[in-house]
């Protein structure tokens, strides 16, 4: 094997066993070696950790620490800084505390993030405001009411005191048992914003108070969870006698009530829409815990005595036509199923039974050029999915099959589409699983296939080279062409060989973005800067960024002056102030674009609102100047102030009514009435996504969507002028003929027969529109909150902010972000977020944490992922506990971990929109040594000794919180071990894999084959990752037994529940 044929990772240790010199052997673009220094002080505590350095080493050789630091140091990559390092100071203790980490670059050296571990305090102590920062209620849940029973007594809670670079602080308090029970920060008023956790006695948690709910209860008191406050801002949750959630009521929203069996399934769901319909959701596993059945039904349930306590629900298939997609259920009957999907695994028989067709559309066609169907590959492996329709027209639905080859690939899906044509999709692969090809066929009746031909090029280290594009016959373009600088950031993209298309980028020492360049987009990204006018950020935040746009369609012509934002942040990072200018240090024009936020609910919710612009051909003035007033966190009117319109194309508040209640919600918290937009009355899916907007005009947009969630239709009766819109993945159809095609790069247009490409800023906000030759169609700039300037140039397609479709037809002005719409004028979503339960500190509303410079919208759990770009990244908050008796080196395991799931999961994989994106993972897996340690939130590895039998891990289950590992295969990398080999990372990276919602695979080069032993994923999986977002982040990490918290010690598997002492891992 030729060594270009495989990627060599070297591990250097010192005297004492610990990780010193990491070596990537040939990694970087130019072949050179990647290397990474750890160094430790004298006692053996980690100390500088040097940024990575491309050097060569001569076939990866050890390199002594000063010629490593020495290398780093003069490296111009890092701007030859003296300070190309991060390092710890501890504390005095014989703990080892880290009370502060210094980053790398000279400019933190006086910028430490600060952390103290204290104690609460009395209060006959708190004498100054510091003091006060701990004084904390103590909350308790009785009879489902809430109780203060006045505060924690002295010493009681310990408290970790965390101060950022920028100097804010914030607190959190854990209780005995190790829970929060308090987050407390802190505004540059130094107003306290508190969260409380309050728990029963089985340390379930039964209610979070956000800060605007927790300032009304810190009186001695009993409150019953419908008061109006506790309704309005609280999370409250109720459990069985399993310590199953039964109830759960949201901020603003009716709760939804879930119903289990006796294997833990959630098999029924119904929320406050619903128990208005008699209706319920339902979720049906087969015998394998895969969710194989979806829809909702009219059955009487009573979540509280629940009748399936003791029946265990899957189902079978049972080849046949019926009603359930060929399903026979066992141990529920369902009254008036309405199917909204079904999953097929294992075999091909559903073909030519239930409206799915055994002909052409769906029957395995070799194609020359993208590998064999392995015929009997197919066992574990997802072969078929029906999926309906939500729609006026009843009865309608797509369906998609699958193949694989014999590693398990996808290499040919065939269905149909919305329109009634077919859909079908060749994948060809590298070894490393990466598309080589894909070759996209989608037709329409009555018209020729359109083809659509991907060619993808990766360099040694399967980084993204060239993507190449061709339409049907005509002559490929290029659409991506990569170059990476020394330590692969991505250094220029120079699209389809134009100049006018190029686009170079240049970052800091610490990797952030500063400088995109091209001919006819360039930004400039400040952060600690000291520069006239601006603040300095050091904790990541932007201070300054800058712009200039080719306009006037022509590609010689730049904006004359550049254009910029000022930015400040409060305490909480929320923006402030953006406030325009242009020119040298912006300085003028001033204030001709300012959006500013006069003030904040302790929710984020924005209380006051001025933003200016441009109100006539050479004037510039307020054009809002909002006050908006809530009842809780939904909004209920608005008042503008201001008495300019905005001049031309640009986006403003529309006050159209005074009204004391112009906005109203339903019972799942989603907008229902909008009066400022004429809005009447918005109707909604089971999705939760709108399904009907009726005007006061009699102009009405009908949105219909299929049931995972895709948007398939849209049709606006504007003024008794129809459009209707087709979305069939990537190809958009308007009124029946073929608009455009979407690609990672831009689109191809039907109506000029041209590809255009998008030219995007750091967020992925479309900034400049071009066609193939580089002249330019579109130009946009944004106020920070994404609302279009009146200065843009033409408006020729519908993507902007986020790279999201604006609809503004009618008067609606908002961001389709998929799973909600978005207002930039408010900096309000319409409906809550899916994943508010991960930042209950803030209000369900509120767009990107009210930081919308540096943010794009916010979803998330314990694994979330967010896109900027073509760039997707799983984010990872984790911990690692040793509840083995072996001694671990757990900072060398923590490491080793993170780098093989990086390394095994990250690559690219194509979307159901015919792009082709980039998976990345930032994973922050964390050591403790206690399970008081572990949030409830928190994705956990354990540790645990085996019997050398048994299993060598296991997931709490498909989409689970809990991997336990045996503690065997680290069990030899602790300090004192003469046995330096490296950690055997295949079992956590595997069951990780199960975690984030792959199933086993057969492929034996497959991190998913059960006793497998390489380390690698393929473009398919790492799709399934992301197809699989809402159903991970299952089940509880942790359980209360005999008043100790311990690892969730279940695993569900097959229909049954057995613990992991039975699969041969015990735990101490």
């Amino acid at each position: 094997m030729h060594t270009c044929d495989y990627l060599r990772e070297i591990q250097y240790f010192d005297h004492f066993g610990n990780p010193s010199l990491h070596i990537s052997h040939g990694f970087t673009p130019y072949k050179t070696d990647l290397l990474t220094l750890q160094e430790y002080d004298g006692i053996n505590r980690e100390s500088k950790l040097w940024l990575p350095v491309a050097e060569s080493t001569g076939g990866g050789a050890f390199l002594p620490s000063a010629e490593v630091s020495e290398a780093v140091c003069k490296a111009s990559y890092y701007e030859k800084d003296s300070s190309p390092f991060s390092y710890p100071e501890y504390d005095s203790s014989s703990l080892n505390r880290i009370v502060k980490k210094y980053g790398p670059g000279v400019a933190w050296q006086n910028h430490p993030v600060k952390t103290d571990v204290l104690t609460n305090i009395e209060r006959k102590n708190a004498v100054d405001r510091v003091d006060s920062c701990f004084i904390v209620c103590r909350y308790r849940i009785k009879n489902d009411s809430l109780v203060c029973a006045g505060e924690y007594d002295a010493g009681t809670l310990e408290v970790v005191r965390a101060i950022d670079e920028d100097n804010h602080v914030s607190y959190e308090f854990k209780d005995k048992a190790g829970r929060i029970v308090l987050v407390r920060q802190s505004d540059d008023n130094q107003l306290s914003y508190d969260t409380y956790h309050v728990y029963d006695n089985y340390g379930n948690l039964c209610m979070v108070l956000p800060p605007m709910a927790a300032d009304y209860f810190f009186d001695e008191g009993e409150w019953s969870e419908t008061a109006p406050v506790l309704q309005q801002y609280a999370y409250i949750y109720h459990y069985d006698k399993y310590n199953r959630c039964i109830y759960k009521k949201l901020p603003g929203c009716d709760p939804v009530y879930t119903v289990y069996d006796a294997a833990d399934h959630p098999v029924f769901t119904q929320d406050g829409e619903q128990r208005e319909r008699n209706e319920w959701s339902f979720s049906i596993p087969d015998a394998f815990g895969r969710t194989v059945l979806t829809g909702v039904c009219t059955n009487t349930l009573d979540y509280v005595s629940n009748s399936l306590d003791t029946i265990v629900v899957y189902a079978d298939w049972a080849k046949e036509e019926n009603g359930l997609k060929g399903y026979q259920l066992k141990g529920v009957t369902l009254e008036s199923p309405c199917l909204l999907s079904a999953n097929y695994y294992d075999h091909y028989e559903f073909l030519g039974k239930n409206g799915i067709p055994n002909d052409m559309t769906t029957v395995y066609v070799e194609e020359t050029g993208y590998g064999k169907r392995n015929a009997g590959g197919y066992k574990g492996q997802l072969t078929g999915i029906w999926t309906s329709l939500l729609s006026a027209r009843p009865g309608t639905f797509t369906y998609s099959v699958m193949y694989y080859d014999d590693r398990y690939r996808i290499i040919q899906q065939r269905g149909n589409n919305e329109l009634g044509g077919t859909e079908i999709v060749h994948t060809a692969y590298n070894f490393s699983g990466n598309p080589l090809e894909e070759k996209r066929i989608h037709t329409f009746p009555g018209t020729g296939p359109t083809v659509e031909l991907h060619r993808h090029t990766y360099d040694h280290a399967n980084r993204l080279l060239k993507t190449s594009y061709q339409l049907n016959d005509n002559t490929p373009i290029v659409l991506v062409d990569n170059v990476y600088d020394e330590i692969g950031r991505l250094k220029t993209d120079k699209r389809n060989g134009v100049y006018e298309l190029r686009t170079d980028y240049a970052y800091n020492l610490r990797s952030w973005i500063k400088g995109i360049n091209g001919p006819l987009f360039n930004q400039t990204l400040n952060y600690q800067e000291t520069l006239e006018g601006t603040t300095p950020c050091y904790n990541g935040n932007i201070s300054r960024m800058c712009w200039r746009s080719g306009e006037n369609g022509m590609a010689t012509v730049i904006d004359p002056q550049e254009k910029g934002y000022s930015f400040t942040y409060d305490g909480l990072s929320r923006l402030k102030d953006a406030i325009y200018g242009e020119g040298t240090n912006l300085k003028q024009n001033r204030n001709r674009f300012n959006e500013q936020i006069t003030g904040y609910d302790k929710m984020g919710n924005i209380l006051g609102l001025l933003r200016y612009g441009q109100t006539g051909t050479d004037s510039y003035g307020l054009v809002d100047n909002l006050n908006l007033i809530y009842h809780g966190n939904q909004l209920q009117s608005v008042y503008d102030n201001a008495t300019n319109s905005v001049f031309g194309n640009g986006m403003e508040f529309k006050d159209n009514v005074n009204e004391t209640v112009e906005y109203e919600y339903d019972k799942n918290g989603n907008l229902a009435k909008d009066l400022n937009k004429k809005i009447s009355e918005i109707q909604y899916n089971i999705l939760n996504l709108p399904s009907h907007i009726s005007f006061a005009d009699g102009s009405s947009i009908e949105y219909e969507y299929a049931a995972d969630g895709r948007k398939v239709r849209t049709t606006h009766t504007i003024n008794n002028n129809v459009t209707s819109t087709v979305y069939c993945g990537n190809a958009i159809y308007e009124n029946g003929s073929l608009k455009m095609l979407l690609n990672e790069a831009g689109y191809y247009s039907f109506q000029d027969n041209k590809f255009h490409f998008y030219l995007k800023d750091h967020q992925g906000n479309v900034r400049v529109v071009t066609d193939e030759a580089g002249n330019v169609d579109e130009v946009n700039d944004y106020y920070p909150f994404g609302g279009l300037m009146s200065n843009g140039c033409n408006n020729v397609q519908p993507y902007k902010y986020n790279g999201k479709e604006l609809d503004q037809k009618g008067g609606l002005d908002w961001y389709d972000y998929g799973a909600r719409m978005y207002d930039a004028t408010l900096g309000r979503f319409m409906k809550t977020d899916r994943f508010l339960e991960k930042y209950v500190s803030l209000s369900p509303y509120q767009y990107g944490a009210n930081n919308p410079v540096n943010n794009i919208d916010i979803n998330g759990d314990s694994i979330w992922y967010t896109l900027n770009d073509n760039i997707v990244t799983m984010h990872v908050a984790a911990k690692i506990f040793n509840n083995s008796s072996d001694n671990i080196n757990m900072k060398r395991a923590a490491k080793d971990i993170v780098s093989d799931i990086k390394s095994t999961y990250e690559g690219e994989f194509e979307w159901s929109d015919g792009k082709t994106y980039n998976l990345k993972v930032d994973m922050d897996l964390k050591v403790v040594t206690s399970m008081k340690d572990v949030e409830s939130a928190d994705h956990l590895f354990v540790l645990a000794d085996s019997d050398g039998e048994g299993a060598r891990g296991v997931t709490s289950m498909s989409g689970g919180k809990v991997m336990t590992l045996a503690s065997r295969d680290f069990a030899n990398n602790n300090l004192l071990s003469n046995n330096l080999s490296h950690n055997n990372t295949f079992t956590a990276t595997h069951e990780f894999g199960h975690a984030a919602g792959l199933l086993h695979s057969k492929n034996p080069f497959n991190i998913m084959k059960q006793g497998g032993v390489f380390h690698n994923s393929n473009s398919t999986q790492r799709k399934v990752m992301l197809q699989q977002q809402y159903n991970i982040n299952r089940g509880s990490n942790s359980l209360n037994y005999m008043n100790r918290k311990i690892p969730y010690p279940y695993v569900h598997y097959d229909n049954n529940i057995v613990d992991v002492y039975s699969l041969g891992l015990k735990w101490r």
